[in-house]
């Protein structure tokens, strides 16, 4: 595939994503974070979408509805 196919499909799945920031962070936790990532051959970022998602289903499979779906007339 050319560059431009190649970003264009990167650009069309990130279109359902947000950006988040985490700012102070502690640079020990970072560190860790980075090491752990790199260990499971994985991005930082990647590694802690894994993190956040399995943290989510565990909220989830526990019963809480963690939707914020918006109510109808209002």
């Amino acid at each position: 595939m050319s560059k431009v196919i190649n970003c264009y499909i990167a650009t069309l799945m990130e279109k359902n994503t947000k950006d988040f920031l985490i700012r102070k962070l502690p640079v020990d936790l970072s560190e860790k974070l980075k090491t752990a990532a790199a260990l499971h051959r994985m991005s930082m970022k990647d590694y802690i979408i894994q993190l956040f998602e399995a943290h989510v289903e565990g909220l989830e499979k526990k019963g809480l509805s963690l939707s914020l779906e918006k109510k109808k007339g209002k």
